[in-house]
Parts: structure tokens; C-alpha cells; sequence
């Protein structure tokens, strides 16, 4: 199916909607996330309170979630255009473990990200889409490794790569606590991939 055109109005509010998350963002780089407010927003992106609230019709709650989900598309985005089919399967997931811990280790955003934000949304009753993203994709890495004979054909493969995801968020977490680095956190995982393999064929 073809994709629909915007018009120029859908394509303005659009526009509008990123702006806003755009501010919102900066804001909380800058200031970390209790520091955005509705004025400031309309503020940053050079727009009234109104049309703020028009992009937004559920004020600052809305807003924050989606600043929060818009950080994880972007994360998903950025490591999808570092790896290709052709990419072997660890070197995947090392892209996305060093492309998380380098967000988690932002100092505000890192924060928001991981500790903050995960609350929020999930008191509001959405979701932020990130984790299982990366879920799909470490099944179909492991699932690649099984195929190529580096992965016990018997490994529980799902499970295996939700534990890897668990472990990338809990590592997210101690990093923008500042308990763990990045780099040696990446390290870790690495282990982690590597043990794995370390019993392919026994």
C-alpha cells in the first residue's frame, strides 16, 4: 500500500508535536525532567501555551512520554542504521549494548531514561516500546547464531535474549546511578556474548 500524503496542516502539526519534544529534550539535558513545564516549552519551540496544549490536548503528562518513547525510537533507529542483515550476530548485539549504555551514561538523560521516565509511563498506562524492540532483534540474532551452528540448537532462545535484554537495562539503570561505567559495563556484556558460544556444540 502506498504511503498517504500529510497535508500541509497534518504536516505543520507534526512539525509542531516534534518541535515541542525537541524542547522538551533540551530541557532535560539541561535541567533533567522536573524542569520541564508548559511555558518553558512554549518557550523553547517559539510557540503559545495554546498551541502547545493543541499539539498536546493532555498537557505535560502526554508530553513526557512521548519525549520518553521518542528517546527510545531514536536509540532503535541509530543502532538499526550502524548493523545490516550482514552483520554478525554478536557485533549486533554489541552495537546495541554500546548505543544504550552511551544514552544511559547522558547525565540527565541517561537518568530519565532509565529511572525516571519507566515510571512515568508506566502510571500513565502506556509504554515505551523500547525494550521489546530490542527483544525482536536479539531473537533474531540468536536465532542467526543457531542457523550458522555458533548457538546449541537446543538453546531456549527467547529466553536467553530477554535475560540479555534484562541485563542491559539493569546495567542502564546502575550507570545513570552512577554505580557502574559504561565502558567496563559494555565489557561485561560482552562476556556475556561470548559465554554463550562457549558451549555451542557440547
Amino acid at each position: 500500500m502506498p504511503k498517504q500524503t500529510l497535508s500541509l496542516r497534518e504536516r505543520q502539526q507534526e512539525q509542531g508535536r516534534a518541535d515541542i519534544i525537541g524542547a522538551a529534550l533540551e530541557i532535560i539535558a539541561e535541567s533533567g525532567p522536573q524542569a520541564v513545564s508548559i511555558d518553558r516549552l512554549a518557550e523553547m519551540a517559539h510557540m503559545a501555551r495554546a498551541t502547545v496544549y493543541a499539539r498536546f490536548p493532555d498537557g505535560l503528562d502526554a508530553i513526557i512520554s512521548e519525549t520518553y518513547r521518542s528517546i527510545g525510537r531514536d536509540l532503535t533507529q541509530r543502532c538499526q542504521s550502524l548493523v545490516s542483515p550482514a552483520t554478525p550476530w554478536r557485533e549486533v548485539l554489541m552495537t546495541w549494548a554500546r548505543e544504550f549504555f552511551a544514552v544511559s551514561a547522558q547525565p540527565r538523560v541517561g537518568t530519565f531514561y532509565n529511572l525516571v521516565g519507566p515510571r512515568l509511563v508506566a502510571a500513565s498506562g502506556a509504554t515505551g516500546g523500547g525494550s521489546e524492540a530490542t527483544l525482536q532483534v536479539f531473537v533474531g540474532s540468536l536465532d542467526n547464531a543457531v542457523r550458522a551452528g555458533e548457538l546449541d540448537s537446543s538453546a531456549p532462545v527467547r529466553a536467553i535474549a530477554r535475560m540479555l535484554v534484562g541485563a542491559l537495562r539493569e546495567s542502564g539503570m546502575a550507570i545513570a546511578r552512577g554505580e557502574l561505567d559504561g565502558e567496563e559495563s559494555l565489557e561485561a556484556f560482552g562476556w556475556l556474548v561470548g559465554a554463550l558460544t562457549a558451549t555451542a556444540g557440547r
